[in-house]
């Protein structure tokens, strides 16, 4: 299921957009999309992408009012949050669509408002686009990872851990730490990370974290995550550890 927002401060435009979006979920996708808002207010889809950070379609209107955010700086806050989003502006004026663009925030294209004609047809061909970049992205990011604890062998979607943790005073016990839960392992860490792709990297001999669940690498060596938890770097991995941040996530934007 791809999920699809939208944000345009002109309202009747907005319902536009929305169910021509509908329409084209029905007859292109089979139901394999969901709007998940459709809102004026940027302040609305930043949080909503906080606390859903799936691979989504955003529809961005470039000029949303005087007193808040233009579009592409919204743009630039959801790359923060979500660098796997497909980003596409909505504009009223062709020349400002090439602003996306030089402020890099990975824009797919642009829809423009003065050509009402051939909405419904740009519209159409993004959605599309969209759903076939991001269903791929998805099934890579299902990736399960199997464990034991006491005995009972459990399992848990890789993207879902924020961290885990080889506990000090034991060779075999590591700790998990998902969104809204805390597992114990009986492994070593080295165990658990045959398992993993790039986007968990050792910060230091005890940490294994989360790429995906990065919200900032501080000056002082501290990893600190979208819960956040704040996870120290050793000072040997802290180099490639920021080249691997920085290269995984080049990666995850998609290409323009």
């Amino acid at each position: 299921m791809i999920p699809i927002y939208i944000c345009e401060d002109d309202e009747s435009f907005l319902g536009l957009l929305k169910n021509m979006t509908l329409k084209i979920i029905a007859e292109e996708l089979d139901g394999e999309a969901e709007i998940m808002c459709a809102v004026s207010k940027p302040a609305d889809i930043i949080a909503l992408t906080e606390e859903d950070k799936r691979p989504a379609l955003y529809f961005l209107d470039v000029d949303l009012g005087i007193d808040v955010m233009d579009g592409i700086e919204l743009g630039r806050n959801i790359r923060i949050i979500n660098p796997g989003a497909y980003i596409v502006m909505i504009t009223a004026h062709a020349d400002k669509a090439f602003l996306t663009y030089k402020y890099k925030i990975g824009a797919k294209g642009y829809i423009l408002k003065e050509q009402i004609e051939k909405v419904e047809t740009s519209l159409r061909e993004q959605i599309v686009n969209a759903y076939e970049v991001l269903s791929k992205n998805q099934i890579e990011e299902q990736k399960i990872i199997i464990f034991r604890n006491n005995g009972n062998v459990l399992s848990r979607y890789a993207n879902q851990i924020y961290y885990i943790e080889a506990v000090a005073t034991t060779q075999r016990k590591l700790r998990i730490y998902g969104k809204n839960e805390i597992l114990e392992a009986n492994a070593m860490l080295h165990e658990i990370k045959e398992q993993l792709d790039e986007s968990f990297y050792q910060c230091k001999k005890s940490y294994l974290v989360n790429m995906n669940h990065i919200k900032e690498i501080s000056k002082t060596r501290t990893v600190i995550m979208s819960n956040g938890v704040e996870i120290p770097i050793s000072i040997q991995r802290y180099r490639d550890f920021v080249k691997h941040f920085i290269r995984f996530n080049k990666t995850k934007q998609p290409e323009n």
